[in-house]
């Protein structure tokens, strides 16, 4: 039975009122791995009593605003965003019922962004370094997930210096090999700081079924292998004059993996290889552990695109959840991590367009 969805929308944490819902056109929420969330609500633009176009949209849509959006199936009332309004545009037209207005807003991880602030985390340790740098854009830090490394960084040393708190604290999930990301959760903004891990994944308990027949809830799907990244990635110490220090290091994608999966890489003189140039105070296991986060994030090259019909489907897709594939023959069959999900709802339908990864090896 096709479940239909339902719209929540908090302006500061306010509902809309149903007049300005009658008025809604769509709304389009975007969420993936290495991403910020975005929204996009559009909704007619009409005229007040002298003529002026949507004169209340600056009073009520002001930089800065939250705007909750959440989605219901029956009973199941999911936050899919929580976000922090950034733009509105007053698009005109020729037919004055065409007019519209649109609200772009992006998650919490925009404070982090707008953050100028000069870091030195010498000396802190990866948790507390976390820790600081979320507490500090009003976000609750994670209470679980931090990898228990000791040191921010794995070489004992701060990362440069960033333009901003998003990009200090992107740095140094790249040299811990963790995702950053924030959830809506109980009407306040949840960070985290985690690796990526499809088997403790929180599952999506409806399958995405690849078929035809009687529950045919995808619309449209391609499934395929994208070696587009590196598939091995070699590193040297080098002298001030660039000279290669010592064997290098290397790590590839075909260690560890069965024949067949291998085939899938081609011949091992057919690996798209990186390469890292890294000199100074790194040891040789920091080295190596540089050149396996790098290929560690390259290596989810299995892939699943689609869109899906939300009512038929009967339930909704978040990133970094679990989720089963039936029906998509017996290479591309099997679980997958959502890695990216837009949901698009308007007043008569709500899609849902998907990207599914998993790493070779895995079903």
């Amino acid at each position: 039975m096709a479940v239909p969805s339902t719209i929540s929308i908090k302006i500061n944490g306010a509902p809309v009122d149903d007049q300005l819902l009658l008025t809604l056109q769509s709304i389009e929420v975007e969420l993936g791995v290495r991403e910020q969330g975005i929204f996009r609500w559009k909704t007619i633009m009409g005229q007040d009593p002298a003529g002026d176009w949507a004169s209340f949209a600056e009073q009520r849509f002001s930089p800065g605003s939250i705007i909750s959006i959440d989605v219901g199936l029956e009973a199941n009332q999911r936050s899919l965003i929580r976000g922090y309004l950034t733009e509105f545009k007053m698009n005109f037209n020729a037919d004055p019922c065409s007019s519209s207005l649109e609200i772009v807003g992006l998650d919490a991880l925009e404070k982090m962004k707008r953050s100028e602030r000069r870091r030195n985390l010498a000396g802190l340790t990866l948790n507390a370094a976390v820790s600081l740098l979320f507490n500090d854009s009003q976000i609750l830090p994670p209470s679980s997930g931090v990898p228990n490394t000791g040191a921010a960084s794995p070489n004992g040393q701060p990362p440069a210096q960033a333009q901003n708190d998003l990009e200090f604290i992107r740095r140094l999930a790249d040299e811990n090999n963790c995702e950053v990301y924030v959830e809506p959760v109980n009407g306040t903004d949840q960070g985290f700081f985690q690796p990526l891990n499809l088997a403790g994944a929180p599952e999506i308990p409806s399958p995405i079924m690849i078929q035809q027949g009687p529950i045919n809830h995808v619309r449209n799907a391609s499934f395929y292998y994208d070696l587009t990244g590196p598939t091995a990635v070699t590193a040297n110490f080098v002298d001030a004059n660039g000279r290669a220090l010592g064997d290098p290091v290397r790590v590839d994608l075909r260690d560890n993996l069965s024949s067949f999966d291998k085939t899938l890489l081609g011949p091992p003189g057919f690996a798209k290889v990186e390469r890292l140039q890294r000199s100074g105070s790194e040891t040789r296991e920091h080295l190596q552990a540089r050149c396996a986060a790098l290929l560690e994030r390259n290596s989810w090259v299995v892939v699943g695109k689609g869109e899906l019909d939300t009512q038929s489907y009967g339930d909704l897709l978040f990133p970094r959840h679990r989720v089963r594939v039936q029906g998509a023959a017996g290479s591309f069959s099997g679980d997958y991590l959502v890695w990216k999900v837009k949901h698009t709802l308007t007043r008569e339908q709500h899609c849902q367009t998907f990207e599914l990864r998993r790493k070779l090896g895995v079903n």
